[in-house]
């Protein structure tokens, strides 16, 4: 039994020993090539239409997008700009009623955004694509975490250029 003890008390001296000594450094790695810096917090996808369903006052189009989850529609914001040149120009929604009365709006909801187009007046005759002369446009879905916009607070999320600069998205 002393022997016992004996021992326990050597391993554990040895051990308290070895704890208590600073490892030795390792080789220096070797730097890596930066990449594009991003945002984790904000998800941007391109969706094209090709067709808009209708309905008698209005024009829409659903986009399914997982990136709208419980967390971004609670407290994140959800944007939405669009195209008729191939993703040259992009434009805020909603795009106010301009002298033609014609009005693009969008709601969110879970997993997609519904994208309306209308005319003030609710006489409608023509899509948003046959009204353009464009044969398909393209809708950018910005899915923006409520701690992004808290690092840039200042930042008008409906202007696509100051969007883009503050959060870095393609």
């Amino acid at each position: 039994m002393k022997t016992l003890k004996l021992l326990t008390f050597f391993v554990s001296i040895s051990l308290l020993i070895t704890s208590c000594t600073k490892p030795k450094d390792g080789a220096a790695g070797t730097n890596g090539t930066n990449g594009i810096n991003g945002n984790a917090n904000v998800k941007s996808t391109i969706f094209t239409v090709t067709t808009w369903s209708n309905f008698p006052k209005y024009y829409y189009v659903y986009i399914n997008d997982p990136n709208i989850t419980a967390a971004i529609m609670d407290s994140g914001a959800i944007e939405v700009f669009w195209s008729i040149d191939n993703g040259t120009t992009w434009n805020p929604t909603p795009w106010p009623t301009n002298s033609t009365g014609y009005v693009l709006v969008q709601q969110a909801s879970l997993g997609k955004v519904t994208v309306y187009w209308t005319h003030s007046s609710g006489a409608l005759n023509q899509d948003f694509n046959t009204y353009w002369a464009v044969s398909s446009c393209k809708f950018k879905v910005v899915c923006i975490a409520a701690s992004a916009m808290k690092q840039h607070p200042t930042t008008n999320w409906h202007n696509y250029a100051e969007a883009q600069k503050a959060l870095g998205f393609d």
